[in-house]
């Protein structure tokens, strides 16, 4: 195996590497969003979070 081959290689891994621990980071805070919503349980058993709308479901205004 010649160097520039092993060089590339490298470098190579090194990106993977960090692009992996960028992934792993971005997921640990989408959980921790997640998991700081209060869940809603929707009548099929959906779990969803309390600023999520169905599309066309309005947001009901509290009564004065």
């Amino acid at each position: 195996m010649n160097d520039s081959n092993w060089n590339c290689r490298r470098i190579e891994k090194q990106i993977w590497k960090q692009k992996r621990r960028l992934q792993t980071r971005k997921r640990v805070e989408r959980e921790r969003r997640r998991r700081s919503l209060p869940i809603i349980r929707g009548n099929d058993g959906s779990q969803r979070g309390k600023n999520w709308r169905k599309r066309g479901e309005k947001v009901a205004r509290k009564v004065q």
